[in-house]
């Protein structure tokens, strides 16, 4: 999906209305029906704003978690292993990927639940290994959704194509709250940032 300037023109003042309604207390479903339906919206631009406006409340909580990538430097960091690979893949494919208010980086492919590796799952794998050489955590743990299909097989590849001496892959029925129960995390998921204390992004 690529916005032509005049859909970005819209949805940024989209976003300021919805900003406006968040920000009052209103209801965030139905304030995106309210706006969007002034906007003539369609489902993909709706799911954008869904995914990138929040209350200036909210955001400011979620930002005030984000280390910087430095701050890595022995820990021990648990990463949401479908969510960052689903993030980097479709930024290797050329999909929208965007910043959001609250400082997490995120897609529209809603694919999560039904990922399977793709064309560039490798070359995800290669860059999420630059950034550990170059940051140097102690130690990094790949948390997988168990009920995502071929989860397993998929942790078998992490382990043989990560280039990062000291990993884990840990498969769990419910893996967003096992991240949630860890200190240092890389997802761009909004439920686990507000229930974790710190959080890195792997794309800038």
């Amino acid at each position: 999906m690529e916005l032509q300037k005049d859909e970005v023109t819209v949805l940024k003042n989209a976003a300021l209305d919805l900003l406006y309604l968040l920000d009052r207390g209103y209801k965030k479903s139905s304030s995106i029906i309210l706006v969007g339906n002034r906007y003539t919206l369609n489902h993909k631009k709706r799911d954008i704003l869904k995914r990138s406006i929040f209350s200036t409340e909210v955001s400011l909580k979620r930002k005030n978690k984000y280390l910087e990538n430095i701050e890595i430097l022995n820990k021990s960091v648990y990463i949401d292993g479908f969510n960052s690979l689903i993030l980097l893949e479709n930024a290797l494919s050329n999909n929208l990927i965007f910043k959001c208010m609250d400082g997490a980086i995120r897609d529209i492919s809603g694919i999560s639940n039904k990922y399977k590796r793709g064309h560039f799952f490798n070359k995800s794998l290669e860059l999420l290994s630059d950034y550990f050489n170059k940051f140097n955590p102690n130690k990094i743990y790949f948390v997988l959704d168990y009920q995502i299909s071929k989860s397993k097989e998929t942790g078998i590849l992490i382990k043989k194509l990560i280039n990062f001496d000291n990993c884990e892959i840990i498969i769990e029925k419910n893996a967003d709250g096992f991240l949630q129960k860890h200190d240092y995390i890389i997802s761009s998921d909004s439920m686990i940032i507000d229930n974790v204390k710190h959080v890195f992004n792997t794309i800038e």
